[in-house]
């Protein structure tokens, strides 16, 4: 008995289907970044939506202080970081205290003893009682421990890892920079979230509390320690990065504070208080951290770290299109596919 021929029309739909199931089966295995396909096409809608989108206002409250590659006359510090910096830390930790600002966050891991630590240690305990939270960076954590291990006079401040992630690939490879990698999460527990810089930053200026799924490319803030209360949903991909929506060249300038001038203000309680009550200050070296981003041009390591907080603050979120619905819109195109190309009659 033979069988009766199949309608061309459906043959036609069915070829466009099956060739969608392929399709979203080769995005959900990321197969056609085999041949960076997918980064090419997300690099150019990342590009696309940081500079013909809108950029979205930074936050006025991150601040940026800037020690400067080059050496200049004055007192404060200049190039790379040394641990005779650390006076100078100290210095500004009480300044920023006395600023009542909000956070005071170094983009510097501290590795090694200096003779200037228990000063450090000193400003920081009472930045603790006055409501100043200070946070220093660390480059790696592993088994339970942050790599360099903070020195024991710091009197335990918080810490985040500075480490811009490896998105598309190693961060030292040069290629332009479009996403941050935002947390870890430690032995499989969502709640044991191992924040990066700027994570710890909103953290501890809001008072939340994390909790990161990987598998949903979500991280979940809430406002209380039950978690009951959702302050904000941070959309992810790859698991932990975060795509930057990039702050303007001029917003970034507008926020950094030369580490002279602000060294010139130590003393003037009045004018600190003006300057930084509740801002969010972030520290980092200019020499050896200028990178390339996705949306042009350079920035510093610690203006990423800024923009990425400024981002979160003020709910500047890059979605990328979940894969359902990837799934439902190649599937609608298949079947149109199909009734365009059946003929009529």
């Amino acid at each position: 008995m033979q069988l009766p021929p199949i309608p061309r029309a459906l043959k036609i739909i069915a070829t466009a289907l099956l060739a969608g199931v392929v399709i979203c089966v080769s995005l959900n295995l990321r197969l056609f970044n085999l041949f960076l396909v997918e980064d090419a096409v997300e690099g150019w809608a990342v590009h696309h939506m940081s500079n013909f989108g809108g950029r979205g206002s930074f936050d006025r409250r991150v601040k940026i202080v800037l020690i400067r590659e080059k050496q200049h006359d004055g007192q404060a510090p200049w190039g790379d970081a040394d641990k005779k910096h650390r006076d100078f830390f100290a210095e500004l930790i009480t300044a920023m205290t006395t600023a009542k600002a909000k956070v005071l966050a170094f983009d510097v891991s501290f590795d090694g003893k200096s003779g200037v630590d228990k000063k450090v240690g000193d400003a920081i305990a009472k930045a603790k009682d006055a409501g100043l939270t200070v946070i220093v960076g660390g480059e790696s954590y592993t088994n339970g421990k942050i790599d360099p291990d903070i020195p024991a006079e710091f009197n335990q401040p918080q810490w985040g890892l500075i480490s811009v992630g490896a998105y598309q690939g190693n961060e030292d490879d040069g290629k332009a920079i479009r996403a941050m990698k935002l947390a870890e999460i430690e032995g499989g527990n969502a709640a044991a979230v191992v924040p990066s810089l700027a994570l710890r930053i909103v953290m501890d200026s809001q008072s939340l509390t994390p909790e990161l799924y990987p598998e949903w490319n979500r991280l979940f803030l809430y406002s209380d320690k039950a978690k009951t209360q959702l302050w904000r949903t941070i959309p992810l991909d790859r698991g932990n990065y975060m795509f930057l929506d990039q702050a303007s060249r001029n917003d970034l300038d507008g926020a950094r504070v030369d580490a002279q001038r602000i060294f010139d203000d130590f003393d003037d309680a009045n004018e600190l208080i003006k300057k930084y009550e509740n801002a969010i200050v972030l520290v980092g070296y200019e020499l050896g951290e200028s990178k390339p981003v996705q949306a042009g041009g350079t920035r510093l390591g610690v203006e990423l770290h800024a923009t990425t907080v400024s981002n979160i603050l003020r709910q500047l979120f890059i979605y990328k299109l979940d894969l359902i619905y990837s799934y439902v819109i190649v599937m609608l195109m298949a079947l149109l596919a199909g009734v365009m190309y059946t003929p009529l009659g």
